[in-house]
């Protein structure tokens, strides 16, 4: 049996698309989309994009210390790693600004998330000394939130880390951590 099957594959949807764009952490950074269509230069978080009008993604970090690391669409996937994006939208959906801070712990720099009031480390950018003390909570923008787990990967062939000390806080390893 065979069918013939016809795609119709184009650039940009043929319908206005509903985007969203939002930040990872707001503390972090900001983000917002515009079109051709606003003469006045105005952006905005949630916008309605018409077909075969480009759109314009704009992430503004709030500090120096403050790393972009992309933009990334609904699927999770990384578009680009520029501040400034140009798109032609192809359905309706919601882009993501991620920032990243790091966060140094006995010598040890990690990569780490936040959810309220807690911390995850999810990699070590930079190894310490052996030994490593990790503290019951940390300061995150002026808030002590507390050090809870280990993502999948956060010592990942690091050879530097002999022996580590655990708060109490600690709810999680993560497998292969």
């Amino acid at each position: 049996m065979c069918y013939e099957i016809i795609l119709n594959i184009t650039e940009y949807s043929s319908t206005a698309s509903n985007i969203t764009v939002k930040a990872n952490n707001s503390e972090w950074g900001t983000a917002a989309v515009s079109t051709d269509e606003t003469p006045d230069g105005s952006t905005g978080t949630e916008w309605v994009v018409s077909a075969n009008i480009p759109m314009y993604l704009r992430a503004t970090k709030t500090s120096e210390d403050v790393e972009f690391l992309g933009w990334y669409d609904h699927y999770g996937r990384l578009l680009t790693t520029e501040l400034e994006y140009s798109m032609y939208a192809r359905e309706d959906a919601t882009y993501t600004a991620q920032f990243r801070k790091e966060l140094d712990i006995d010598g040890w720099v990690f990569e780490y998330r936040t959810e309220p009031g807690v911390v995850i480390l999810t990699r070590v950018r930079q190894s310490g000394d052996h030994d490593l003390d990790i503290p019951e909570t940390v300061e995150i923008l002026g808030e002590q939130c507390k050090i809870v787990g280990f993502d999948n990967g956060v010592f990942n062939n690091n050879k530097d880390l002999w022996s580590i000390t655990m708060p109490k806080s600690m709810e999680f390893v993560s497998s292969n951590a």
